[in-house]
């Protein structure tokens, strides 16, 4: 049998890649191509023209409620199923409206995403039991205000059985009707429910005035010395990416400087991201150890952003240094590496996994004549032992890897659950780095960089670098990347105490 075609649309690259391991060992489909942004999206669907499009709604630039109308003006038979976590009524009316042939919530188990692709590239609808109860409500609330949605009572039925999880083949068995009058019946509605075409220009600058105006908010706070929260003057941003900014700050009644983390409004709507944040909050405020970046406050501000209060340290990070430097002289990546662990440690006894190690996380404030490592950016943690979570939650994490590729687990690359041995791989990647100045594996792409932590061995680091390694460390980074956990080291303690016994053999060396 041939399988449908995929292309993936979602700006989380990780994501993509969760999604595409995971679709296809469910063997529902075949991806051929993906893209993290609008434009981007639009080109390579109609240049490969998929037999289905998994498609997120909050992309940037172009968002998913206007790639869904162009593409459908182009190629009206390629499927589209919504793939969001945005499940309120004015964005499925948006975007069925536009055209898609599915909508599904990202809280959806990855079986259930196989269904959509597999049901909408057989032609059918796809409403997962979430989106059916939002058109059933819109339709109350359409009813109430006089407006032109009534659903009759054979669309009621079926959308009621969709709610209750039942598949379109038991609903028409269930109804007397065959599973070709479901299909139509709700085309019909969808057609009905977005009765107009959107304005996906307006939404687009609706979405970018929306980012500008955060930005400026902010920004303008520095400049007129507004207080945020009530007690922290913002003073310069120093970092900002895809999730959110950093700005530096001082609390204006106890005078520390600190950092303050934000999340871009269009994330807060996220699940995923949220859960990522509350839990850097949660999970380290109580780990005080000095290799640990201490975090003072954790909320919403009254503009309803939220807002993380860290600890301001002023260095660079190991990332910096390995660009300047290249690599580390063997006793500096010791000494730098047994504070890493110590850090990791205290972490590891309190419960709580990184999930990203790499040395962009690892920051050194230098003080009279010290450095002093500090772990950052927590986003990724994981609790152990793990939350009592329900199976609907532990399907929802199953195809959402997290890490950075080059330095991820196996069992990270797989989407499997970890526990500490995944940060002790990730710090094995890392010390090899630090001393050879490559990485334990190159790749083009994720994908490849994925394939290698789980399939091929690493070299030696006694093969790679010249420089004279004390006896045992060679063994010692061996075993940390180890293909299956139970062969690494057993504790971060563990690999603490070898490197401190060879750093004092070895701080004469170069």
């Amino acid at each position: 049998m041939t399988l449908p075609t995929l292309v993936i649309v979602e700006d989380q690259q990780l994501l993509r890649l969760g999604l595409k391991i995971h679709l296809e060992s469910l063997n529902c489909c075949s991806v051929i191509g993906e893209a993290g942004d609008g434009e981007t999206a639009i080109r390579e669907i109609l240049r490969l023209r998929p037999d289905v499009v998994l498609l997120d709604l909050g992309l940037p630039g172009v968002d998913g409620v206007e790639v869904t109308w162009r593409v459908k003006q182009e190629l009206p038979r390629i499927r589209i199923v919504i793939f969001t976590s945005h499940t309120d009524a004015a964005d499925v009316t948006a975007a069925l409206g536009a055209g898609a042939d599915g909508y599904c919530t990202k809280d959806a188990p990855i079986e259930q995403i196989g269904s959509a692709i597999a049901a909408v590239s057989r032609g059918e609808v796809w409403l997962d039991p979430t989106i059916a109860e939002v058109v059933v409500a819109t339709s109350q609330q359409q009813n109430e205000n006089k407006e032109e949605l009534k659903l009759s009572t054979l669309e009621s039925n079926i959308l009621s059985l969709i709610g209750g999880h039942v598949d379109h083949g038991q609903i028409a068995q269930k109804l007397g009707i065959d599973s070709s009058s479901v299909e139509n019946i709700l085309r019909n509605l969808l057609s009905r429910l977005g009765n107009k075409k959107p304005a996906p220009d307006d939404d687009l600058l609706k979405q970018r005035t929306r980012l500008n105006d955060w930005f400026t908010a902010f920004v303008e706070q520095i400049d007129t010395g507004k207080i945020f929260a009530e007690k922290y003057l913002l003073q310069e941003m120093i970092g900002s990416g895809g999730l959110g900014a950093v700005f530096k700050a001082k609390h204006i009644y106890i005078d520390r400087t600190v950092a303050l983390k934000f999340l871009h409004p269009e994330v807060v709507q996220d699940p995923l991201a949220m859960r990522c944040f509350q839990r850097e909050a949660t999970a380290i405020a109580n780990v005080q150890h000095s290799n640990i970046v201490t975090i003072y406050d954790f909320g919403i501000s009254a503009t309803n952003d939220p807002f993380l209060v860290m600890e301001f340290i002023s260095g660079p990070s190991l990332a910096d240094i390995l660009q300047d430097e290249g690599k580390l002289p063997i006793s500096h990546a010791l000494n730098l590496s047994i504070q890493i662990c110590e850090g990791l440690a205290a972490a590891h006894e309190s419960g709580v996994v990184h999930c990203d190690l790499k040395p962009a996380n690892i920051l050194i404030r230098r003080e009279n004549g010290k450095e002093i490592v500090k772990l950052v950016d927590f986003g990724l943690v994981q609790l152990l032992p793990r939350q009592q979570v329900s199976p609907q939650n532990q399907l929802t994490n199953k195809y959402f890897i997290c890490g950075t590729p080059l330095y991820m687990s196996p069992e990270q690359c797989a989407g499997k659950p970890v526990d500490a041995r995944t940060d002790i791989y990730s710090f094995g990647c890392m010390l090899f780095e630090l001393i050879t100045g490559e990485p334990v594996f190159a790749g083009d792409t994720p994908m490849e960089l994925f394939a290698k932590h789980l399939e091929v061995e690493p070299q030696s680091i006694a093969n790679v670098t010249t420089a004279p390694l004390p006896d045992g460390l060679a063994e010692l980074i061996g075993s940390m990347l180890k293909k299956q956990a139970e062969q690494r080291p057993k504790s971060m303690q563990m690999v603490g105490q070898s490197l401190k016994e060879m750093f004092t053999r070895t701080v004469s060396l170069p």
